[in-house]
């Protein structure tokens, strides 16, 4: 028997599914409240907290504000990836990353190769995933901007996460430069401008959606194989910079 991707997608079990992971999401988030809002001091870090939501929501506005004629995804789904960026995906580079680094000793070749390896390997699985469910078995494409939003909220939640146990603001970039208020995606890290996880999971997430949108051309896999390279360069830049 024949099962159509339209029933699939329409099955009761999916909204119920939702809606127990954003419960159980949600849960964790508030039991973990010290760890991502809260100060050593106790209480909240509002510096730290609202330069993260400044810079972030300042970046994600100009972002939909560019994409608005072409975007096809609503909010809800832009605020659930940044849950993905800060729960499962730095879960996932955890997993993997913690053993290796194990295995080679730590160090710097850990640290600055293997760790922009599997941090920028793992970020754009989600997206990637999630166009590859909505093109391939529910038959809706969506824009290749879809795919820039994507890959800004999840590298956002993850640096999210990053920042608080680092108990760092990584809100900096509307003074990196004279054009930082037209694109603060650039920030200043130990005196240095370098893009962060949200810039560099956009740029990944933007050449999957146009992957996906131009699939019927066999070279356009090439397009975010080459972006990957390129975040991957940089990251492993920055860090043997650092």
């Amino acid at each position: 028997m024949q099962i159509s991707a339209a029933s699939i997608s329409s099955s009761p079990r999916w909204p119920l599914i939702w809606r127990a992971g954003a419960a159980l999401t949600l849960l964790i988030f508030a039991l973990q409240w010290q760890f991502f809002l809260g100060s050593v001091y106790g209480g909240l870090d509002l510096p730290r907290v609202w330069g993260y939501v400044a810079h972030h929501v300042y970046i994600l506005a100009w972002m939909l504000l560019v994409t608005s004629f072409t975007r096809t995804l609503p909010l809800r789904t832009l605020a659930a990836f940044w849950f993905v960026g800060v729960f499962p995906v730095m879960a996932l580079d955890l997993l993997i990353a913690r053993p290796m680094d194990g295995l080679l000793g730590g160090g710097a070749l850990a640290e600055d190769y293997l760790g922009p390896l599997v941090e920028e390997l793992i970020k754009p699985l989600p997206v990637v995933a999630f166009f590859a469910y909505r093109v391939w078995r529910r038959g809706w494409q969506l824009s290749a901007t879809a795919g820039l939003l994507l890959g800004f909220v999840v590298g956002a939640g993850f640096a999210f996460h990053e920042d608080a146990a680092y108990e760092r603001v990584w809100g900096e970039g509307f003074g990196a430069s004279p054009w930082s208020a037209l694109f603060p995606t650039l920030a200043t890290f130990r005196g240095d401008l370098t893009p962060g996880h949200d810039s560099l999971a956009a740029l990944v997430g933007l050449a999957v959606g146009f992957a996906f949108l131009y699939r019927r051309y066999r070279f356009a896999w090439i397009v975010p194989l080459g972006a990957w390279l390129v975040v991957v360069a940089e990251h492993i830049t920055g860090n043997v910079m650092d």
